[in-house]
């Protein structure tokens, strides 16, 4: 198991987080946010850092 400690709302270091954890792992198939609340719903790909 790894466990990683990072601002999820900063986009870099959510980046940093997922490529850390593709290399350790060997790849990754799924990632899940479970961080925060639901606010708003929005499409993945319109959502911006800001959401």
């Amino acid at each position: 198991m790894l466990g990683l400690r990072f601002d999820a709302t900063h986009s870099e270091q959510v980046t940093a987080a997922v490529d850390l954890l593709a290399e350790r792992l060997g790849g990754l198939d799924v990632v899940v946010n479970n961080s925060g609340g639901l606010v708003g719903r929005h499409p993945i790909a319109e959502t911006s850092d800001a959401h």
